[in-house]
């Protein structure tokens, strides 16, 4: 039993060197980012979002990978669909579509490009949207 234990433990050590090792690498392939200042909770997905300061970036190898994240540990990665923008070479933008008090991170448009990507709706936003009429709210990149 004790054997079993131990060759567990050093499977999970092996598993989490790994990860951590992985980290610097994930950071550096990404690029494109922006600060953007959301004013109220949101959802990206399931997973509820508290309103604050957040940095977005695309990664530099994949431009469909987007990670969101704040100060305190929320974060998020999310594969988009590409899109293009409507509005060519204007600043970053997060756009929510909101039903009632809920918003669901639904695009990000990136600063002096066409180019964007979609967010894909959950099952809640999914049922939200047969009941409630869509609006849609956008939050501007800080960074400039």
């Amino acid at each position: 039993m004790k054997y079993a234990s131990a060759r567990i433990l050093k499977i999970v050590a092996a598993l989490a060197a790994v990860a951590l090792l992985s980290i610097p690498a994930v950071v550096q392939a990404q690029s494109g980012g922006m600060k953007v200042n959301v004013p109220f909770e949101f959802y990206i997905g399931d997973q509820k979002f508290p309103a604050g300061l957040y940095a977005v970036w695309r990664n530099h190898n994949n431009a469909s990978v987007v990670q969101v994240s704040d100060r305190n540990g929320h974060n998020s990665i999310i594969v988009t669909i590409p899109i293009t923008s409507r509005l060519e070479n204007a600043a970053g933008q997060l756009v929510f579509n909101r039903y009632g008090d809920n918003h669901f991170l639904s695009e990000v448009r990136w600063t002096g490009s066409d180019s964007g990507g979609q967010f894909p709706k959950s099952s809640v936003e999914r049922r939200l949207a047969k009941n409630i009429a869509t609006e849609q709210v956008a939050t501007t990149n800080t960074n400039r």
